[in-house]
Order: C-alpha cells, then structure tokens, then sequence
C-alpha cells in the first residue's frame, strides 16, 4: 500500500524517489485452508435437517457452490434461475459499523459469474422460496417490501432476511455455525471453511483446476493453485 502511495508521488512530482521499492518484504506465510472431510460434509447435510430453513439452506449452498458468506446474503430470487439451473453472483453485503448492511459490487471482476447448479441445489432453492413464500404471508404488511441495493431502490426479493425481509446480517450465520457444529459434534471449522470443502470435492474428483477457479471466482487461476496446492496433490 505504502508503495503504491510513493509511486503516485512520484509521478504527481511531489517526491522524487520511492522509498519503499528498497525495502525487502518478509516471506508471505503459507494459507493454511480448514475443510470438511467427505464423510463429515456428510454428516453436516445430515444435522442440517434439524436447523431453521434459512440457516439450513445458506449452509448448503455454502457447500454446494462454494459461494463466500457475503455473496450468498446478498442473493436476490431475481440471480436464481431455476429453470436454467443457473445462480448468478452480482453483488455481496457486508455490515459496516455506523452504516448497517452495504450491497457492495463483487470482490473482484471474476467474482461476478455465473454459477451451474446440481439437481439437489435446485430442489434446495425451490423448498426454501414455498418456505420464505409461507412465512412471508404469515408476516403481512410487516414485510420490507423495498430495499435499497447500491443506490439503487428496488422490490424486496432477497432470498435471505430478518424475520420481517430487511437484509440480514452476514455476522448472523457465521455466530451460529460453531454452535451448530459443536451440537452435532462435528469438526470445529468456520463457515468459509464450506467454500474450501466445495473446492476440495470438486478437485478430488479431478475437475479441471481453471473450472473450480471460475466457480470460486477467484481473480486468477494461480490463486486457486496457491490456496488448494495441497488437494491438488492429493488428487494427483
């Protein structure tokens, strides 16, 4: 950051030198990455039928598609195409002290994809809207029917919500995970840890490196080799 900063001042003329490009920066340490075995993911889609809907269908698409936390709150029925087995990542919503939840743009470029869904996703998706349908209806006009998405203020179709449709808080989920996984005594991960065991499924089962890069949405391929060079190994 410091050196991106000197190498603006110098081509404003404000400095004639960067500094910074002297220093020598201490070695990155290696990403250590916490997943779920396959017999534990297992386990994990078997506890879920005992959660609320929400949570249950926010882990599983944590799974299924290996989308980050952010993205899945921020998903509206309006990317989900059940037709097409598609979902698509447009935005993310985060919480930001003193702001509340902000729909933001996409980490990166690659970020915003379009993901292809299994059958047992789309069946997922179609329970939870006749749920979110019924609970909804029990709500009445207490239901958000407006929300404001970077700027922009459009109809209340978010597939995640408060109990009365307002955004909901990605902290939500992820402080009643560990919860969750203690009660069923599965192994103490984090909720991101859901996206690193998609990744880790799909290359156990030898998919093509660039296409589980594309599904993360990672801003390029070596990322994902830098993160997941221990599965690719194994798969090897």
């Amino acid at each position: 950051m410091l050196s991106s900063v000197f190498t603006k001042a110098v081509q404003w003329g404000i400095v004639e030198d960067n500094p910074v490009k002297r220093a020598e920066p201490p070695k990155g340490e290696a990403v250590e990455v916490s997943y779920l075995e396959e017999a534990d993911a297992a386990r994990l889609l078997a506890a879920l039928h005992d959660v609320p809907p929400q949570y249950s269908a926010m882990v599983q698409l944590g799974l299924f598609t290996g989308m980050r936390r952010g993205e899945i709150c921020g998903l509206r029925w309006s990317d989900v195409d059940l037709e097409a087995d598609t979902i698509s990542i447009e935005r993310t919503l985060q919480y930001i002290p003193g702001k509340g939840t902000v729909f933001t743009s996409p980490k990166t470029k690659r970020s915003r994809r379009c993901i292809k869904m299994g059958a047992d996703c789309v069946q997922l998706l179609q329970e939870y809207r006749k749920h979110q349908k019924a609970e909804r209806f029990k709500i009445g006009s207490e239901w958000v029917r407006k929300v404001e998405i970077e700027g922009k203020t459009v109809e209340n179709d978010l597939l995640f919500t408060k109990w009365n449709g307002a955004p909901i808080d990605p902290k939500t989920v992820t402080t009643w995970f560990p919860g969750f996984l203690a009660a069923y005594d599965l192994p103490p991960v984090h909720f991101h840890s859901l996206r690193h065991t998609n990744a880790s499924l799909l290359i156990a089962a030898h998919v093509p490196v660039t296409a589980v890069s594309g599904r993360l949405g990672h801003a390029k391929t070596s990322t994902t080799t830098d993160i997941y060079a221990g599965f690719i190994r194994s798969a090897d």
